[in-house]
């Protein structure tokens, strides 16, 4: 577990070096390609592995429980040191869109 200002968040596994994605408002995102790691509703994951000392890639993926924010660039890197806790912050787009249909009464 991993604490920080305003929230707690729990990984499934545990690491030495950890990243916090920050995808503000879209929540239900995969991190990664792993279904397992899923940002919640204020957009935020914890990720338990990144390799040290090393550029990391990170990902995120719409699943069918995605929703709010849209991303507008799915890669992240860091490069973190060994028992770190990085925070890569993803652009979102929070504005909702609307489809309106109108029929005539015939």
């Amino acid at each position: 577990m991993v604490a920080i200002p305003g929230h707690l968040l729990a990984a499934n596994e545990t690491g030495h070096t950890l990243t916090i994605i920050d995808a503000p408002q879209a929540s239900g995102l995969m991190v990664n390609g792993d279904s397992s790691i899923l940002t919640n509703k204020q957009g935020l994951a914890l990720v338990p592995y990144a390799t040290p000392y090393r550029q990391n890639s990170l990902t995120l993926s719409d699943t069918p429980e995605s929703s709010g924010a849209e991303i507008i660039n799915n890669i992240g890197y860091t490069v973190p040191f060994r028992g770190a806790v990085n925070r890569v912050i993803f652009a979102t787009d929070q504005r909702q869109s609307y489809t309106l249909k109108a029929t005539f009464p015939d």
